[in-house]
Formats: C-alpha cells, sequence, structure tokens
C-alpha cells in the first residue's frame, strides 16, 4: 500500500523539512490512518514535493509534443491528470495529424493546440486551488452564482477548452483569490 499526504507546505514544512519527521507525525494525527499502519513495515524511504503542481515551458517542438503529466500536473487529488491526459492528447492528435499532412512538424505547427489548452488548465488550476481555501464552499458558490452552475460542473467534469470561462472565473474570485501562476519547471 501507499501511503501519503497532501496538504500545503507552509503547513507541513512548518516545524521541519524532514519528509521523516513530518510523515510519522502526520500517520499519528489521523487515528484511523495511525492504526491501519500500526503493523505495518515501510518498504520504501519516505518521500516529498514541497510543490506537485507545475507547467513545464516548452511543451513542444520541431517534431515532438509534449501531453497528459510530461506537459503539466495540477493535483492528485482532483482527475486533472484525467484531463490534462485525454485533453491534451486529443488537441496534439488534431494538430499531429494536420502537421504530417502538410509535412511540417515544426512547432509552431504541433503547438497550435497550446493557447486553447493553457486557457483550460488555468480554469482548472483556478477551481482546484478555491477548493483548498477554507473558506470556499461549492454549494455557497452555486447558491450565490446560480448562473454558473453549468460551468462548475463542466470543470468539475474536464469540458472547459475552447468554452469561454471568463464568467465563471470572475465569480469564483469573489470568494477564492486567483491563484499564484503554476511554477514552470
Amino acid at each position: 500500500m501507499s501511503v501519503g499526504v497532501v496538504a500545503s507546505p507552509d503547513y507541513l514544512f512548518a516545524e521541519t523539512d524532514d519528509p521523516d519527521t513530518v510523515f510519522p507525525r502526520e500517520v499519528m494525527r489521523c487515528q484511523p490512518l495511525s492504526e491501519r499502519l500500526a503493523s505495518a513495515d515501510r518498504v520504501a524511504p519516505v518521500r516529498g514535493m514541497p510543490h506537485l503542481a507545475y507547467l513545464n515551458r516548452k511543451t513542444c517542438g520541431d517534431g515532438w509534443v509534449m501531453v497528459g503529466d510530461a506537459r503539466a500536473f495540477l493535483d492528485p487529488i482532483y482527475s486533472s491528470g484525467l484531463f490534462l491526459a485525454l485533453t491534451s492528447a486529443e488537441l496534439a492528435a488534431g494538430c499531429i495529424h494536420h502537421a504530417l499532412e502538410a509535412d511540417d512538424v515544426s512547432a509552431a505547427r504541433l503547438g497550435a493546440f497550446e493557447p486553447a489548452l493553457a486557457a483550460g488548465v488555468e480554469v482548472f488550476w483556478r477551481l482546484v486551488r478555491a477548493f483548498y481555501n477554507e473558506t470556499f464552499s461549492f454549494r455557497e458558490f452555486v447558491q450565490r452564482f446560480p448562473d454558473q452552475r453549468a460551468a462548475l460542473i463542466d470543470c468539475l467534469v474536464g469540458d472547459i477548452v475552447g468554452k469561454d470561462m471568463r464568467p465563471f472565473l470572475a465569480a469564483l474570485a469573489q470568494m477564492a483569490d486567483p491563484p499564484p501562476p503554476l511554477v514552470s519547471a
């Protein structure tokens, strides 16, 4: 079994940056997990990353393109990985097809999908970060902005690429400050 802790780095590493100290502390703070792991043997070292989310600076070049987690990663809880994998692959496939037909596998041709995907990633990133805001509530969001219910559902199912999500993002910003930009790797 793999066991992980997902929390704000400011919380997890406030006292120490040593994962071998942080992990057992967090296990002890969760009684059901602590009980389950009482007789378990660790078979691998504790590993940690303070910032899981990333966005690669260069995601295509002459003759190649990145999709899925190779391109970006947002969050281990939401299905952002599935969204990025499927959406980026679908968008890239169209560009790859047209590039091969035109015998032009330049970065510009292969990466023509990037602006649409980047806009979708930004929407998903802002929703994921709002979720982690202690004052944010999906129920309250829908009550306060009933006209954005469909857009919220689109976000939750990953159907956001190519849609005008500006009204949704404006409403979201009223309940949760927009996050800092994704860290480029």
